[in-house]
């Protein structure tokens, strides 16, 4: 096989056949209980993560979503936004 140069892309491949469909109304259940965390750390810096609400009161979500030890431990503030929806 051949080396390609690091500025080659190659296309994203599917083993199978295909078949997801784009959800279209994020706001009926189970699609609006997905969402997506905004976190900022004690350093400043600010990311986003995905989230799945379990409960009126309860997001759950990756451990490395909520604490980096490179950015000051555990996050200082962090935000759900449930049911988003992206055109593209």
């Amino acid at each position: 096989s051949a080396v390609l140069p690091a500025t080659t892309r190659e296309a994203p491949a599917a083993l199978g056949v295909d078949d997801r469909q784009r959800v279209t109304n994020t706001l009926v259940t189970p699609w609006n209980t997905i969402g997506y965390l905004s976190v900022t750390y004690p350093n400043g810096q600010s990311f986003r993560c995905t989230a799945t609400l379990v409960s009126p009161y309860v997001v759950l979500t990756a451990g490395h979503c909520v604490h980096n030890k490179n950015r000051g431990g555990y996050a200082r503030d962090v935000r759900f936004y449930p049911a988003q929806y992206q055109n593209a």
